[in-house]
């Protein structure tokens, strides 16, 4: 593989002089210009972004700190963030941690090693620690979904509390008397936000018969759940997921039992995935507003380059969310 040092030695100029006409700085003749850039196109020579970082102490590297990429939602906002981090000239590394402590702590060691320009961080295993870590190492950070916003530095959420409700209070006036929140892990911060905004709901219609189920965001996990408790409560008329890979797994429970979407049981995911609108019964889904999201997250941190200020100095964003409708949970078109 040819270096900077080589190409300098074979022009019989300073590795100094190279790289600066590399990247468009450079003082010296059109020959020696021509001299070295016929070389690099000879050469085929690639600069050594990871060198440059290191010796930089900076580099165009956003790094993802995410929970799994076996969820679909994360997936595609992780698409969306490339996108527009390219937009922008800028690279993205993901580290997909699993959700395991282990993981993050390793993720971290290496984004602080490869001088990311920041962090965006969409796994609740990262803690307040990590975050102070990697903003004392001059990364910026943005949490995103999952992640706690219970820190001093930048986050960007969707109001869940206020989503939840609108979910809720559209089931309500589509006749739903009977209520099923399938929540997630109950150590999540946003689990606690959406749990108020369904019983802020429920209370203001007045739904005696609502019931809470915490799931681990799994297909699989929900269908058992849904097909377990409802074999005991058959007359659950409405069912809200906190995202759609539940809301699938409720959806194939009810059928098993016998109950027809929408006209028995009227449901409603989380997440609007690509996929919802190829169902057999397309569905009801709350947008998290990944498009927008991704907009503001990779603003942030460019703000943030700008400026030169920590996260601190930088507000926490809250998003609406936005209720698509569709068949699974309204019987008319």
């Amino acid at each position: 593989m040819t270096t900077l040092r080589d190409i300098a030695k074979m022009a019989g100029v300073s590795t100094a002089t190279v790289s600066r006409i590399i990247n468009g700085k450079g003082e010296a003749s059109e020959e020696t210009i021509k001299k070295v850039m016929d070389l690099v196109e000879e050469y085929n020579y690639r600069p050594n972004r990871i060198a440059k970082s290191l010796s930089q102490k900076s580099s165009n590297t956003i790094a993802i700190l995410i929970s799994n990429l076996v969820n679909p939602f994360f997936a595609e906002l992780v698409t969306k963030i490339d996108e527009v981090a390219s937009e922008h000239q800028l690279q993205i590394l993901i580290c997909n941690t699993n959700d395991q402590r282990s993981k993050v702590e390793q993720a971290i060691n290496t984004i602080i090693d490869y001088y990311a320009l920041g962090v965006i961080v969409i796994c609740s295993q990262v803690e307040l620690k990590d975050l102070e870590t990697l903003e004392n190492a001059g990364i910026h950070t943005v949490t995103l979904d999952r992640a706690t916003t219970e820190h001093p530095f930048s986050s960007i959420t969707i109001n869940q509390e206020k989503s939840f409700f609108e979910a809720t209070d559209y089931l309500t006036k589509q006749s739903c008397q009977n209520l099923l929140l399938l929540s997630g892990p109950n150590n999540l911060e946003m689990t606690h936000h959406r749990v108020n905004g369904f019983f802020k709901a429920v209370a203001n219609h007045q739904i005696k018969n609502h019931y809470i189920l915490e799931g681990d965001f799994t297909t699989d996990g929900a269908y058992q759940l849904v097909l377990d408790f409802m074999k005991k409560h058959l007359y659950i008329d409405g069912i809200i997921a906190a995202n759609d890979l539940m809301a699938l797994g409720a959806m194939r429970a009810c059928r098993e039992l016998g109950r027809q979407i929408p006209s028995d049981v009227k449901i409603i995911g989380n997440d609007n995935l690509s996929l919802d609108n190829y169902l057999e019964t397309p569905l009801t889904s709350i947008s998290q507003r990944k498009e927008l999201i991704s907009q503001k997250v990779i603003e942030q941190l460019l703000e943030q380059r700008k400026t030169k200020k920590t996260s601190k100095k930088n507000h926490k964003l809250i998003l609406e969310g936005k209720l698509i409708i569709r068949k699974s949970s309204q019987v008319n078109d």
